[in-house]
């Protein structure tokens, strides 16, 4: 269950009520976190393995794109993705469904109406990334077709099915960094093709959101091998 809180200015949302994780989002605030390492150091993205009391966790810190007459218009009208991703993968965590990556916290920071940062802690899964096989068991691939397809049932996408989100832990198959956007068939499609294009997996029950997506894909491709030809040419 979440619990909503606030914390200076931010509001959070935490998974459970006696948790190590407003004491977590504490050492975040006052700078007092010990970092591992860090995966991601970008402008708006910082990903990092911290540890806290002898447990790892990975902690996420961005700020959203967009300028702030279209956040706050966002804000408005669209359901806040980071927030339906923490909530939903709540709500599957207590019927059960335990293969993707836990969310423990959610933070939000908002000015003029609009989030301007947020902050997020996911469980830490140790194991094997599947970037690190040069190919991939037959079996491996049924079990993210079968898990691919349970997370579609229960609404959820990945929205960036690459090797490096699929990890083999001690508990099998686990899949991390969901989306929280809304579900759509269209979703689904890109989730299918990137299986397809990175993992080499076509086994997969395709309707007509995924044609259409591929058609569109295939043509854009051509589109912009077309311009680089006459760029070419004029040049």
């Amino acid at each position: 269950m979440l619990y909503k809180s606030r914390h200076k200015n931010f509001t959070l949302h935490v998974k459970g009520s006696s948790t190590p994780y407003h004491r977590i989002f504490a050492d975040f605030v006052n700078y007092r976190l010990s970092v591992v390492s860090v995966f991601r150091n970008q402008n708006k993205t910082k990903v990092m393995l911290i540890e806290h009391d002898k447990h790892l966790y990975v902690l996420k810190v961005f700020k959203p794109n967009g300028k702030k007459i279209e956040r706050l218009y966002k804000s408005w009208f669209k359901k806040d993705y980071s927030f339906n991703l923490i909530k939903r993968n709540d709500e599957l965590w207590e019927r059960g469904m335990r293969f993707q990556n836990d969310v423990y916290l959610l933070a939000r920071r908002k000015k003029i109406g609009c989030t301007d940062l947020y902050v997020m802690l996911f469980e830490y899964i140790p194991g094997k990334v599947l970037n690190e096989f040069d190919e991939i068991p037959e079996e491996i691939k049924q079990e993210i077709v079968c898990k691919m397809a349970l997370l579609h049932h229960h609404k959820l996408v990945s929205g960036d099915a690459h090797k490096g989100n699929f990890i083999l832990s001690a508990e099998g198959l686990r899949i991390i960094d969901l989306s929280g956007k809304n579900f759509t068939r269209r979703r689904v499609a890109e989730d299918q093709l990137m299986l397809e294009r990175y993992l080499n997996i076509n086994n997969i029950e395709k309707d007509v959101s995924y044609h259409l997506v591929k058609t569109k894909s295939t043509l854009r491709k051509k589109i912009k091998n077309g311009k680089k030809r006459v760029v070419n040419i004029l040049n």
